[in-house]
């Protein structure tokens, strides 16, 4: 810790030579005074606010009380119209009392840097009497620093955090370990280690993550090392990140649909088109049992591959039908790809109506035909009898 004390012996004495002011000069009650100034933290990191303690104490009993009148915070000696920081305590300091003021200062640079406690005191006969104290405030990294941040997070919930950490410090440090919780997202490891790190290196520790939804998502992080001289030391870290979505995923729909009959075979054709902003892989559609759908023996599934983003590509795959009907029937397609990583399945519905042959048509519409005798073909029809020739 850098700090200024000091035991300042009779120094408020009004003929001291720093007296300011023009009453009598005390007929006795010297004041013993002790003035301690200290900077926390030390070193304090960068972008964080330092707190100056000046501590000001009557040393004797009998000692002559003087009021503690104002305090301030200077980054000169001589001081100057603007202080950094002030506080005005108005607080007698007599008979084994102190007084302790706090001023801060926020700095955002590394280094070492020179401030300066003007104290202000007045004594019972109103003379004034003024001390300047210095303190040097350092500004550097105590540990390893250490940083999250995140990628944008895939369809399935998922996506990957980057830790970095830093070493700031002059040496090198060695054997660091990482333990990581979360109430906000899934860790799949949560003990990584890097084994050194030189002064002014970095490492980037890659952390999976689950179940993981767009905001901002905190994280715990203790990180035990070992310093150059052997000293194991140990930090705990609130690291924060934000995860966005990276825009609509890559999304597999069939457009352009076209079914065709072949006997009892029913044939899909069509596209593969990718509504994403992302590409799709290893995209392939296929039939599945439907109500009066089965797929074929053959081409009931049809491999595609790639589909980028905004693209299509086309198919055709075949499913028969497993009874006779002119009903409509939905034909179930199952898309399959996979986007970043992630296997995404979704069935998209076909509707169909059969159409019928002219023989299927003859026996819904007269009823049953009996065998044709010397070239004629007799009919049965509901209502009468009726004649038919066919050549």
């Amino acid at each position: 810790m850098k700090r200024a004390a000091t035991l300042a012996l009779a120094a408020l004495v009004v003929a001291s030579a720093v007296t300011v002011g023009t009453g009598p000069a005390a007929a006795a009650g010297a004041a013993f005074i002790s003035v301690d100034v200290e900077a926390t933290p030390d070193p304090a990191p960068p972008g964080s606010e330092v707190t100056v303690s000046t501590t000001v104490e009557s040393m004797h009993d009998d000692g002559q009380p003087y009021k503690l009148q104002r305090v301030e915070l200077q980054e000169t000696r001589n001081g100057s119209d603007d202080a950094v920081d002030s506080e005005n305590p108005s607080q007698f300091v007599q008979g084994g009392d102190s007084v302790t003021v706090n001023l801060t200062e926020e700095f955002d640079q590394t280094g070492e840097f020179d401030r300066y406690v003007h104290l202000r005191f007045i004594s019972g006969t109103g003379d004034v009497v003024e001390m300047v104290r210095p303190v040097t405030v350092s500004i550097g990294q105590s540990h390893p620093a250490t940083s999250l941040s995140a990628d944008d997070v895939s369809l399935s919930g998922s996506t990957d955090l980057s830790l970095t950490v830093a070493n700031g410090l002059p040496n090198e440090v060695r054997g660091v370990e990482i333990e990581l919780r979360s109430d906000d997202v899934s860790l799949m490891e949560d003990r990584h280690v890097v084994s050194s790190l030189k002064p002014g290196n970095e490492a980037v520790v890659d952390v999976p993550v689950r179940n993981v939804s767009t905001g901002t998502k905190t994280v715990e992080a203790d990180i035990t090392y070992l310093t150059a001289d052997g000293e194991s030391r140990t930090v705990s870290r609130t690291l924060s990140a934000t995860v966005e979505d990276g825009g609509q995923p890559a999304e597999i729909d069939v457009t352009g649909k076209r079914v065709t009959q072949e006997g009892q075979e029913v044939v899909v054709r069509g596209s593969a088109s990718n509504v994403g902003a992302t590409n799709a892989s290893s995209v392939k559609v296929a039939v599945q049992d439907g109500d009066r759908v089965v797929p074929a023996q053959d081409q009931a599934s049809f491999f595609v591959g790639e589909v980028a983003a905004s693209d299509y590509s086309s198919f055709e795959v075949h499913g028969r039908l497993t009874e006779e009907t002119n009903e409509t029937v939905t034909i179930p397609l199952r898309l399959s790809y996979t986007v970043d990583g992630d296997q995404v399945t979704r069935t998209v519905d076909v509707e169909y109506t059969p159409r019928t042959t002219p023989d299927q048509s003859a026996q819904r519409d007269s009823g049953i035909l009996v065998p044709a005798l010397g070239g004629l073909a007799v009919v049965a029809v509901v209502g009468g009898l009726g004649w038919r020739r066919y050549r």
